[in-house]
Formats: structure tokens, sequence, C-alpha cells
């Protein structure tokens, strides 16, 4: 596992975070030593915003008859650097992409994995973009009023599947978890066992457990 340092970045939300959480050491990617730097798998998941933005360039979605996708698309490193300005521009472009690809493909599954030979494209430049926003109303509509627990559409399908991906965590085996309740600022009794069980009957909504 790599180490990256506050001298690969430019972005100050990224160098601060390196210097709040990192300690000194030696970066294997641009080199510097006895610097501030961090893990590559503690900036994971500051990094899998991208996926919400860029996709892999594709015919009928970012290009048409006469064209490739060399036309539309862009290297993903290029487009992110060109877009947010994130890497520091001492770094080459492998040593950007190397350390791109190595942060945002860390916890994902082989089948997740962004290519860093593949052409993307922003999102929103797609010809059949559909924004977030768009997307969830569609899915509150049809959970609420038409078909509660089965979606139908492939593309509401694909839309959760990588959502739930992008924003589940793996807890190690054996863990111990603890159920915590809300108090009241002025409440000053602690909840007992018994109070921390399921809501009462009346207060459960729709989908709760009734015994």
């Amino acid at each position: 596992m790599g180490r990256c340092c506050i001298d690969c970045f430019n972005d100050s939300i990224l160098i601060n975070y390196i210097e709040e959480y990192g300690s000194l050491g030696r970066c294997n990617y641009c080199g510097s030593d006895n610097i501030m730097s961090i893990e590559i798998s503690e900036l994971s998941d500051l990094f899998q915003q991208f996926s919400d933005i860029y996709e892999v360039t594709a015919y009928g979605e970012h290009y048409g008859p006469g064209q490739s996708a060399l036309d539309r698309g862009e290297l993903l490193t290029e487009l992110v650097q060109n877009d947010w300005y994130i890497f520091s521009d001492e770094l080459t472009l492998d040593e950007k992409s190397s350390l791109f690809f190595e942060i945002i493909n860390f916890n994902r599954s082989p089948e997740y994995c962004l290519d860093d030979c593949d052409l993307y494209s922003r999102k929103e430049d797609s010809f059949l973009y559909v924004g977030g926003e768009t997307i969830w109303d569609e899915f509150c509509e049809k959970i609420k009023h038409k078909n509660r627990f089965f979606i139908e559409d492939s593309w509401l399908k694909e839309f959760l599947n990588n959502t739930i991906h992008q924003y589940s965590h793996s807890i190690e085996e054996n863990t111990i978890l603890y159920r915590a309740r809300i108090m009241k600022n002025d409440q000053s009794e602690i909840y007992s066992a018994e109070k921390m069980g399921m809501p009462p009957r009346k207060k459960q909504k729709m989908g709760e457990q009734i015994l």
C-alpha cells in the first residue's frame, strides 16, 4: 500500500486532511521524504464523488455517427485535473494517473474498478443525462405509490446498485456494534435496556416490525 504526501496535491482540502490525519514519512509518488503523508486508503472515500461526475465515453451517449470516443472523451486524470486542479504540477501525468487510480480503486471490487486506459466524459454531457434529483424523485414516486417492493426499471436498478456500492462500508468480523438513541437536551433520565427496544406500536411507521 502506497503513501502520498502534501506535495502531491494542489487542493487545499486534501492538503489539510493529510496534515490533520497523516504523519511524517516518505511519499511513494513524488519521492519526498520526512514529509506529512498518508496511506492512499485513507483518501479513497474522498475520491468516490468522481464516480458521480464522470463516466466512460460511449457511442450513443457522448458521440454519434461519424465520430469516435477520441472526439469527445479524455483520460480521466486529465479531465479531473482540468476541472478541479487537484494534483500538483510537479507530478508527471503518469504519476498523477497512478496516484488517482490507486486511490479511487482501493475499495472497489475488480468489476467496479475504473480503467486508466479508458476515455471518460462528464455525465452531464451525455445525450441521455438525467440529473440525480430527477432520478431520486422518480424512485420516490415509484416506491411510494406504484410498486413498493419491486423495482422494474433497469436504469433505476443500475442507479441504486451503483449508489449502494459507492456508499457501502465493510465491517470486520466480530466487530461489536451498539444501538443508540438520541436524547433531548432537557432530558436527564438515561434510557434503560427495556426502553431501548422497538418503538411503541402507536409510533411505528409503515414497514417497521410489529410483534
